[in-house]
């Protein structure tokens, strides 16, 4: 439910969304052409969306389209027209475009390097990957765990990144309330249908919704909607470390690595509120400004 935090908060003047991307770096089809206040995004599957919801009619359609970029052009053009320190990169997949971008050089689109426009214009990075300490979880190393290992290595040390375990979002379980709130023609709701509801509920673990509302919000934000933050570092210094070729991870106490946290739900917050906070964002209408009353 990425898009749908992302784009309801978009659409409230809460942030300003750039690009929404799929984790793989193939050619992609063009989900949005960036029309009508929604970003460009680039992803892969536009046609099999269609197939599998294929009868909903939703106000934004998927669009085919050959132009599209692939996403680490689209990663760069949109960071080389940004401010500087102005963007959060939001990763709820595999690392593999990330890895691309941090990889690239110089190119008609800008004279930087990857690595120099990431230094110059990301506010900070955040990863729903890896288990907290530490463990296996799919996004590190269910497809490209090399992929894993070069971001966590080369990430710029003066860059705050931030890591959303399977631990923490693996706890809440959202979508209990969307077929008695949602409105019919809900994409959440469809989604939360075919994809979890193929035995009747449509209760869902969070690892996605959890690291987005994390990535928008930060741990302050949540107070523009008149909530406490349920998030809280867990840790204050030490950084992620991959220590199989399976892309399994292990955080490193380390006081001189300041700028990496991983995420844990704050003092007082319960897993069944964090779900409570995610489908009362689900159930909104994108075009009421209004959010919990804000």
């Amino acid at each position: 439910m990425l898009s749908d935090i992302v784009h309801k908060m978009n659409k409230r003047g809460k942030i300003s969304v750039r690009i929404s991307s799929l984790s793989k770096p193939d050619h992609a089809d063009a989900s949005n052409d960036g029309q009508d206040g929604e970003p460009p995004c680039a992803t892969r599957h536009a046609r099999t969306a269609r197939r599998l919801l294929s009868g909903i009619a939703f106000a934004t359609p998927l669009n085919a389209t050959a132009s599209a970029q692939i996403p680490v052009e689209l990663y760069r053009s949109v960071l080389a027209r940004a401010e500087n320190q102005s963007l959060n990169i939001i990763s709820i997949g595999f690392l593999t475009n990330i890895a691309e971008l941090l990889r690239s050089g110089p190119d008609s689109t800008s004279s930087m390097s990857g690595l120099e426009l990431v230094l110059s214009r990301v506010r900070e990075l955040i990863i729903m990957g890896g288990q907290y300490p530490s463990g296996w979880e799919y996004n590190f190393g269910g497809s490209d765990p090399e992929s894993t290992q070069y971001v966590l290595s080369h990430w710029p040390p003066s860059i705050p990144v931030t890591y959303s375990g399977a631990e923490l979002g693996g706890n809440v379980f959202s979508g209990q309330t969307l077929k008695s709130l949602a409105p019919p023609d809900s994409p959440v709701l469809a989604a939360y249908e075919w994809y979890a509801g193929r035995g009747g509920a449509i209760i869902r673990e969070s690892w996605d919704p959890t690291t987005t509302s994390y990535g928008v919000l930060g741990l302050d934000g949540f107070a523009k909607l008149g909530l406490k933050s349920p998030f809280a570092y867990a840790n204050e210094n030490g950084y992620n470390s991959i220590i199989l070729t399976n892309g399994s991870n292990a955080w490193v106490n380390d006081t001189t690595v300041t700028n990496q946290h991983w995420l844990r739900l704050a003092d007082g917050v319960t897993n069944s509120s964090v779900a409570w906070m995610l489908d009362e964002l689900y159930v909104s209408d994108p075009l009421q400004r209004a959010c919990f009353g804000y």
